[in-house]
C-alpha cells in the first residue's frame, strides 16, 4: 500500500511515522532528533550508533552518515541494511588512496570505485578478468584520456597494477579497454604468466585503421613490454611507438609464448620501433607461435633472435600474417640471427609482401652463425609477392642449415635476383612451387650448399630456373669430398645431377649410401639423370667408383671442351642401370 512504511518490532523506541521518522533526502537525516534512535532513509533503516565513525564514514560516507548534532567522533546514523553495510575494520583497510572514484561515468563520493578493485585484489578473486580500468586514476572525469594508462590510483601505471594483481592470482587476464591507449612505462611481466587481452574478436586491421584496442607509446628509449618467464598470451591489439621506443616486445629466457591477432602497422605520423617488434634473447623463441599477425615494417626487424641455444625448441609463425615493407618506412628483416642456434622454425600460411624498393628479406642468419645453425627449417604454403628491382635483395640468406623445406609456395618477383642464397645449407625439400617474374635462378648455391629439386611450376620464359650453374634444367650440383662426387637419391621425383669438371683430376662417381660421409637412401625404382660437362679443360680420366653399383653400357664417356653428355639410370635396389645416353652437345 502506498504510504506504508517498513514494519518495527516492538519495544524499538520512536516507531517511524512519516511525520518524525522519514527522511525525504540526507539533510533530514542529519538533522534528525538523536532521541528517535531509528529513522528510515533511502528506503532502508538508519540507527543511532554511539561510537568513533571517523574511518568508516571516510570509506562508506552512504553507510555511516554524521549527524548534525554530534560529531563522528562520538556516533553516526549507521545502516541496517545488511547487503549494505560494510565491515568496520574491513573498509578501513581499504579506504581509497585519493579519496575519490569514478560511478557511473561521474566523480563518485569517496572510496567506492576504487575499494571495489581493492576488496577484489584483497580476495583473491575477479570476475573473469582484471580489467585495466580497475586501476586507472579517478582524477580524469572525461572519460579516459591523455596519460591514464600510465597514470593510476597509487603512482603505479595503471596497466602494470593489473598485470600485479593477474600475476598474484597465479596466472590470470588482463583485459585492455577499447580506444587509443597511451603508455609511457614499460610494462614488466614475470613470475607467474598473464594474458594480455584486448579485443579477440573485432576486426584486426582494415586499412590504416587499427583493432579497437591499440598501445601507444610516448615514452623514452625503452621496450613497451618485457616479458621474464613463460606460457603467456598476447591477443587481440596493435602497438604503434609515438614516442622512442626500441621494442614492442623485449623477451628474456622466455618460452611456449603465444601471439595471436597483434598488428603493427605504424601510421603517418608516427615512428618505427628503433631495434625490433620482438627482441628475443637467450633462447626466447622455443615452443612460441604467432598467429595473424600484421606487420607493416614497423621495425628494421619483426624478430632479432641473439644468442642462446634454441635446441629442442620449435617456434612457429602461421594463419595468414601479412608482412610488408614500403619505400616511406624502409627495408626490414622479420627473422634475424645473430648466434643462436634452433631445432625447427615452421613458417606456412602467410603473406610477404614487399613495395617500392624497400628489401624484405625472410630469414637471415649471416651475422655470427652457429655450425648447425639449425636442424630444420619448413616454408610452405606462403605468398611472396615482390615489385623491388634491386638485384642484390634476397629474400632468404641461410647458413649452415643443413635441413631446409621448401614447398607448396607462390612466388612471384621483379628484377629481385635469386629468391634464396645458401652457404654450407642443403634443401632436401623443393617441390609444389609455382613461381614467376624472376630475373635470375631461384637458388644461388655455393660449393658446400645443395638442393633436391622435385616437380615445381615455373613459368617459362620468365624465370632463370631453379639453381645457378645450369639451372635451367633444374639440375643439382652433387657435393664433391677429395675426388669423389656423390650423387643423393632419396629424393622422391626425378633428379638430375649436373657434374661439371673443370680440371684434369680424375673424380670418382659415387652413389651415396648410410656408409658414406654424405648420407642417402636409395630405393627401388628411383629414376636420375646425370649430365657430365666439361666447360675448361681436358679430362684425364672420369670414373664410376665401386663396380657393383653401376651397370653401365659401355665406358662412362668423357665430352670434349664446350660439351656435355647425358645419361638416365634406374636404381634396381641393386644397381644403377643405365636406360639411354645422349650424344655429345655444345654446353
Amino acid at each position: 500500500m502506498a504510504g506504508v512504511v517498513p514494519f518495527l518490532p516492538e519495544g524499538r523506541k520512536g516507531n517511524p511515522d512519516p511525520a518524525g521518522n522519514v527522511a525525504s533526502d540526507i539533510f533530514q537525516l542529519r538533522a534528525a532528533a538523536l532521541a528517535n534512535d531509528i529513522m528510515i532513509y533511502d528506503g532502508v533503516v538508519f540507527k543511532w550508533t554511539p561510537g568513533n565513525f571517523t574511518a568508516e564514514a571516510m570509506d562508506a560516507p552512504d553507510d555511516f552518515v554524521e549527524s548534525d548534532h554530534k560529531p563522528l567522533l562520538v556516533g553516526a546514523w549507521k545502516r541496517q541494511d545488511a547487503a549494505k553495510v560494510r565491515d568496520a575494520a574491513r573498509s578501513s583497510e581499504l579506504a581509497s588512496p585519493t579519496g575519490f572514484t569514478l560511478v557511473k561515468h561521474k566523480r563518485g563520493e569517496a572510496g567506492t570505485f576504487a575499494r571495489t578493485a581493492a576488496q577484489m585484489d584483497r580476495a583473491g578473486m575477479f570476475d573473469n578478468a582484471v580489467h585495466v580500468l580497475h586501476w586507472i586514476s579517478p582524477d580524469y572525469d572525461e572519460a579516459i584520456r591523455d596519460w591514464t594508462i600510465a597514470d593510476s590510483i597509487d603512482g603505479t601505471p595503471a596497466l602494470q597494477k593489473a598485470a600485479l594483481v593477474a600475476k598474484n592470482l597465479q596466472g590470470g587476464t588482463v583485459r585492455l579497454p577499447f580506444g587509443l591507449l597511451p603508455m609511457k612505462t614499460t610494462l614488466d611481466i614475470s613470475g607467474y604468466p598473464i594474458a594480455l587481452i584486448g579485443d579477440p574478436y573485432a576486426p584486426m586491421q582494415a586499412g590504416s585503421a587499427g583493432p579497437a584496442c591499440t598501445l601507444r607509446w610516448f615514452g623514452v628509449a625503452r621496450p613497451m613490454i618485457t616479458v621474464n618467464t613463460t606460457n603467456c598470451s598476447f591477443e587481440g591489439f596493435a602497438m604503434q611507438n609515438y614516442g622512442s621506443a626500441t621494442d614492442a616486445f623485449d623477451l628474456v629466457h622466455s618460452q611456449h609464448l603465444y601471439f595471436n591477432r597483434l598488428s603493427f602497422l605504424p601510421r603517418k605520423d608516427s615512428t618505427r620501433f628503433s631495434r625490433s617488434i620482438f627482441n628475443l634473447q637467450n633462447a626466447s623463441m622455443g615452443y612460441s607461435m604467432w598467429k595473424r599477425q600484421w606487420f607493416g615494417s614497423a621495425a628494421p626487424k619483426f624478430m632479432r633472435i641473439v644468442n642462446g641455444t634454441g635446441g629442442g625448441t620449435p617456434m612457429e609463425i602461421c594463419d595468414r600474417c601479412v608482412f610488408e615493407t614500403n619505400a616511406e618506412m624502409g627495408p626490414a628483416t622479420v627473422i634475424w640471427v645473430d648466434g643462436e642456434d634452433f631445432d625447427s622454425v615452421l613458417i606456412h600460411g602467410n603473406t610477404f609482401n614487399q613495395q617500392e624498393n624497400a628489401e624484405l628479406c625472410i630469414f637471415d642468419n649471416r651475422t655470427n652463425p652457429a655450425p648447425v645453425a639449425g636442424t630444420g627449417f619448413s616454408f610452405y604454403d606462403n605468398e611472396i609477392d615482390i615489385v623491388s628491382n634491386n638485384i642484390a635483395n634476397r629474400p632468404f640468406r641461410m647458413v649452415n642449415i643443413p635441413n631446409i623445406a621448401f614447398y607448396d609456395n607462390s612466388v612471384q618477383g621483379g628484377a629481385v635476383g635469386h629468391i634464396g642464397e645458401l652457404t654450407n645449407s642443403r634443401v632436401v625439400r623443393f617441390e609444389g612451387n609455382y613461381a614467376m617474374a624472376l630475373s635470375d635462378t631461384f637458388w644461388k648455391v655455393d660449393a658446400t650448399s645443395r638442393v633436391d629439386v622435385g616437380i615445381n611450376y615455373f613459368v617459362k620464359g620468365n624465370t632463370g630456373g631453379y639453381v645457378n650453374n645450369g639451372a635451367a634444367q633444374g639440375l643439382i650440383v652433387p657435393p664433391k669430398v677429395g675426388n669423389q662426387v656423390f650423387l643423393m637419391l632419396e629424393a622422391a621425383v626425378e633428379p638430375t645431377f649436373l657434374i661439371d669438371l673443370t680440371n684434369d683430376r680424375p673424380r670418382l662417381v659415387v652413389i651415396a649410401s648410410e656408409g658414406d660421409s654424405t648420407r642417402g637412401i636409395k630405393f627401388p625404382g628411383q629414376y636420375f639423370n646425370l649430365i657430365i660437362r666439361n666447360t675448361a679443360s681436358p679430362l684425364k680420366n672420369l670414373a664410376c667408383n665401386r663396380i657393383e653399383q653401376w651397370r653401365m653400357n659401355g665406358a662412362i664417356p668423357v665430352p670434349n671442351v664446350g660439351k656435355q653428355i647425358a645419361l638416365r639410370f634406374v636404381w634396381d635396389g641393386e644397381k644403377a642401370n643405365e636406360i639411354s645416353r645422349t650424344s655429345e652437345i655444345a654446353v
